[in-house]
């Protein structure tokens, strides 16, 4: 799961846990696009395929809106489905 920031290039990327579930922890307040993908290659970035040879890109979801996060203020039922 990525957490990019609109305004600067601050970024946050974590794992989701064996639940499906994810839990960001110390971020700075701003509005923050969110977005996750299944990183079939395991290497740790988005990968964005090839022409030759052929590969896919990786399955990616984007949430459908900005989150506005203030200090200390939990934001939850953020769902992305696949």
């Amino acid at each position: 799961v990525v957490l990019e920031s609109v305004r600067t290039d601050k970024n946050y990327k974590l794992l989701i846990d064996d639940n499906n579930e994810f839990e960001f922890t110390k971020i700075d307040p701003g509005e923050y696009r969110l977005w996750s993908f299944i990183d079939s290659d395991s290497s740790g970035d988005y990968s964005f395929g090839n022409a030759e040879p052929f590969e896919l890109a990786e399955r990616f979801e984007y949430y459908p809106d900005t989150l506005n996060l203030r200090a200390r203020w939990p934001v939850g039922d953020v769902v992305l489905n696949y």
